[in-house]
């Protein structure tokens, strides 16, 4: 049977359960569709993820289906194999069958190519299943101590008089021996870090903060960084780090997460799942909103209304948020930039609005005190 008459009968398989036992299951090769081999990748991973999730679904009578999905995910391995998720799901399908020695020779084959987002492994339900094999520990953590250990250096400001009267509408600073809220910038894409920290280290004397800028895992050789699938589990670290460190005395129960664009969503993304309760998103659309862990949460938007996509996912986050029991302040501006012209100064607004100070925000001419 030639390469491609197999490859046609592996995907109409899939396609069409009981198709091999057909008894007039044959294919001549000129009968056969071009050659795509993305399309084909594409086709088989959706294939593989509906079969793991109705085999998860079907309990023990889901065997067949979670074999199935192995099978279309070890395809995909072959047309594309650089591409590390699927490499994970034919872990997780092995997981689910119970296979623990299978399951990490193929996560370790995900970690390899680049599939490290440790953070929706220590998540994903699919590996419940073998969470408790040492196998499966001591790779995760192998990996982790790697992921952390190479990561960038997170550059940190802190503040020249963080405490003092105030005056002038500045809030009083903290009284000796008090605790200072932590500021955690997440930059967009392609930024340069030494910029960024040039930028925004004044935030931390006008608001009386820790200003901590983890940095994306991939730079590429113009400097800038760019966010991996390591994101979460080095941006985390980080933030632990901080709240350890004596010298810098942050208070554990004031630590925001702010940010720009793809940073912005990453910022809200963690958030949530660390349950750190105050938020800053400039320009950045939020992922779904889990009722749940957003309760309790002050997020201020800074949004350009020039793009009315993204102007539209701001309203509908606020509205989910809003009735997940979340505190929402937006701040619009018409540039076409993700910060208005006094960039530091919204900032400074958000962050201080975030710790539940009143501020005055600025829109459509008008300033209104929130």
């Amino acid at each position: 049977m030639s390469s491609r008459v197999g490859r046609w009968l592996l995907l109409a398989a899939l396609a069409l359960p009981g198709f091999l036992s057909l008894p007039h299951a044959r294919a001549q090769d000129d009968m056969l569709p071009p050659e795509d081999p993305a399309a084909d990748w594409s086709f088989l991973f959706q294939r593989g993820l509906d079969l793991l999730r109705d085999g998860k679904d079907k309990g023990p009578a889901g065997t067949r289906d979670i074999e199935l999905s192995i099978a279309a995910f070890s395809s995909c391995c072959t047309l594309f194999p650089d591409r590390p998720v699927a490499y994970y799901n034919v872990a997780c399908g092995y997981a689910l069958l119970k296979k623990p020695k299978k399951a990490c020779d193929w996560l370790k084959k995900s970690f390899d190519r680049g599939f490290l987002d440790l953070a929706h492994v220590s998540r994903d339900t699919d590996l419940d299943p073998i969470r408790e094999d040492e196998r499966f520990k001591t790779l995760v953590d192998d990996t982790r101590k790697n992921v952390l250990a190479n990561r960038p250096q997170a550059l940190r400001v802190s503040p020249k008089n963080a405490r003092g009267a105030g005056g002038d509408g500045v809030p009083p600073r903290q009284k000796e021996g008090e605790k200072l809220p932590l500021l955690v910038f997440l930059h967009g894409d392609r930024s340069s870090l030494p910029e960024l920290k040039k930028k925004l280290a004044p935030i931390a004397d006008e608001v009386g903060c820790v200003l901590l800028l983890p940095s994306g895992r991939t730079v590429d050789n113009t400097g800038n960084a760019h966010w991996d699938t390591t994101a979460e589990t080095c941006v985390v670290a980080d933030i632990e780090a901080a709240l350890a460190d004596e010298d810098l005395g942050v208070d554990p129960k004031r630590v925001i997460l702010a940010g720009e664009l793809d940073g912005a969503t990453h910022a809200f993304t963690f958030a949530q799942e660390h349950a750190w309760k105050r938020v800053v998103a400039v320009a950045g659309v939020q992922d779904q909103v889990e009722p749940a862990k957003a309760k309790d949460m002050r997020v201020y938007m800074i949004t350009p209304s020039a793009f009315e996509a993204l102007a539209a996912a701001t309203r509908t986050a606020r509205d989910e948020l809003m009735a997940a029991g979340a505190s929402v302040a937006i701040e619009r501006h018409g540039e076409r930039a993700p910060f208005p012209k006094d960039g530091l100064e919204a900032l400074v607004r958000a962050t201080r609005w975030t710790l539940g100070q009143s501020v005055s925000i600025p829109g459509d001419g008008s300033v209104k005190k929130y």
